[in-house]
Formats: C-alpha cells, structure tokens, sequence
C-alpha cells in the first residue's frame, strides 16, 4: 500500500524538478512526453510510474492544462523543440488574416462611419450580432471551399484586431420591414428546417442590401474622380418631429397639438463635393411634385454654366409616392430625349 507521505514526497520532486528549468526545457519536456505516447491510442500519464489522471498530472508537474493542450496542439503539427518561434508581436497564419481581411470588406460595404468619429470607424446597423456575421463569413468560406476560423477565434480577431468596427445597439432610423419579418419568423418558430430557410433569406437580402450599397459607392468615387462626366446626388428628407416648433419637454395629450411644421430636405453633390437644402412649411404635399421641383433646383445648382455632366445618377428612397414612381421616371427620361444627360 503506497503511503500519503511518499506519494507527497514524489509530487515535490517532479514538480521541483519541473519548475527549475527553463522555459524552453519545459515545453521539451512535454514535448518529450507526447513524443513518448505518439503510438498509444490514448495518453497515459505516470507520476513516478504511478497511473494518474491528466488532471493530476498537471497539478503534480505545475503545468497548465491551456499550455499543454497548446503544445499538444504544436506537437501534431509537427513541432519537437522547446524552443518558441514567438518573437515580439503574435503573428497570424493565413486563414486569420483573411477573417480579418473579411470584416473589414464586410463593414466598408454595410457599415456607417459617423461624421462625428474618426475615418476608419464602422457602424453596423443594429440587425446584426456577431453568430450572424460570422455564418455569413462562414458560408462565403464554404462555397468557395476554403479553410475558416472557429466562432471563438473570430470574436478574438474581432475584439483585438478590428476594434474599431462595432455593431449599434440600437437604431434611430427606421427599421427594416423585411428583417423584422424574417426575425419575428424566426423567432416564433420551432422548425429547424423553417429557420435554416429563414437564416438563409436574410443572408440573400443582406448581400442585396450590400450590393446596392456598393452600387452606390462605385457611383460616389466616379463622380470624385471625374465630375465632368458624372454627377451622383443624394437626396433624402428629415424627420419632421424633430423641426417641428415649439420644442416642448414633455408632449401632452390634453393639449391639441399646434406645432408650426417644417420640412427640410438635404441634398449632396459628389461630383464637386458640395450640399445644400431645402425648406418647406407643408404648403406643399409631399409627393412626387416636390421630388421633381427640389430635383431640378439641384441640378440648377451643380450644372457648370448651364451644362450638365453627361451622366446623372441619382440615391433616393425607396418610396413609391414621392420617388419610385412614374412622374420621377419621366423627368428622368425627358433629360435624356433632351440631350440634356446621355445617361441617368
């Protein structure tokens, strides 16, 4: 019968014998362990040729269990010297700088930078979290049969990498109304099959999203580049709750509601980098007749004596009744029988 006092005295003296070497001496010593085990189907592991549990082992050595199962790792790899190849600043392999190569495509095309922030900073809007887009990075990896990183390491790159692109917690612009569908629908359902369906539709309608906002981009940089061809306009009204006077702290219901409205609509010109806005009380209905009468006093503005770069293009809301909709098209393709643009 193995006495309490040996079996503390053997334990001392592996774990003396351990923690006075070196660094490099000890992750031989692991290393030699392994290698001593590599034809056995599982790992034995012996305190002074007493059978243990790998738990005790560590405690007997003073060795992590992270630090062994890393050099375990290291070992099927292919590595057999102590000594570390880390110097200075951890490096990373391929398949990680591609993650991170991805979210920062990812948040260039989908992101928002704030005006009030610095350049490189990266919104994304509040639909997302990071299972999300890391099922997005990992489909995209899938199809084209390439290697990925784990869920874990991909937060990991994220937090320390690209800490400057973050995800909104909440939206102060309107939501969605497909997305909100889809997740209402995903959430209210018990289907696997339904919600692999529905993870894959909002995936679809994310790239959409994502190509239409590239589109919009593309057009940007061109009219930068040479604004005697192109001209890209923007136009996009404000929230009329917030221009309405006067300001009130606290809105009442028994008190009727006689706030003087007002509307205001911004437009920016990529072209030669400028902006400019309108103002309406409401003596106007907000339809397509402003649209085309705040679309041709922008043109007014940016034409060059008159003359207008020959190809136009314009962003607006997807709203059928002030901008998606036959009366917009028809200004649009009169200033091409006009010869006024070749091309909108």
């Amino acid at each position: 019968m193995i006495s309490k006092l040996s079996f503390e005295d053997d334990v001392m003296a592996v774990r003396t014998a351990f923690v006075t070497k070196s660094e490099s001496e000890q992750n031989e010593y692991i290393l030699d362990f392994l290698n001593s085990q590599r034809l056995l189907t599982k790992i034995v592991y012996n305190v002074k040729h007493r059978t243990t549990c790998s738990q005790c082992w560590y405690f007997c050595t003073g060795v992590s269990s992270s630090r062994f199962q890393r050099l375990k790792s290291d070992f099927l790899e292919g590595r057999r010297s102590g000594i570390s190849n880390r110097k200075g600043a951890k490096s990373f392999g391929a398949v990680a700088l591609e993650a991170i190569d991805w979210l920062d495509r990812f948040a260039n095309a989908c992101g928002d930078r704030p005006p009030d922030e610095t350049a490189n900073r990266r919104v994304l809007p509040a639909c997302y979290n990071k299972l999300t887009l890391y099922n997005a990075y990992k489909d995209e990896k899938e199809k084209l049969v390439e290697p990925y990183v784990t869920y874990a390491h991909f937060v990991d790159l994220w937090k320390k990498q690209c800490p400057h692109i973050t995800i909104s917690k909440n939206t102060k612009f309107t939501k969605c109304g497909i997305c909100t569908l889809i997740k209402e629908a995903r959430y209210t359902t018990k289907d696997i099959d339904l919600r692999k369906q529905l993870a894959e539709l909002i995936i679809l309608h994310n790239d959409q999203q994502m190509k239409e906002r590239k589109k919009y981009y593309k057009h940007k940089h061109k009219a930068k580049e040479n604004p005697s061809k192109y001209c890209s306009l923007i136009l996009d009204g404000m929230d009329q709750h917030k221009t309405c006077i006067p300001h009130v702290l606290i809105d009442s219901k028994n008190v009727p509601s006689h706030f003087f409205k007002t509307h205001i609509t911004g437009v920016m010109s990529h072209g030669d980098e400028s902006s400019f806005h309108f103002i309406d009380c409401h003596e106007w209905g907000h339809d397509s007749n402003l649209t085309v009468t705040l679309l041709i006093k922008s043109l007014a503005k940016v034409a060059k004596d008159g003359i207008l770069p020959q190809v136009l293009y314009l962003q607006m809301d997807n709203c059928w009744r002030e901008n998606k909709n036959q009366y917009v098209l028809a200004l649009c393709s009169l200033l091409v029988k006009l010869n006024i643009v070749r091309k909108r």
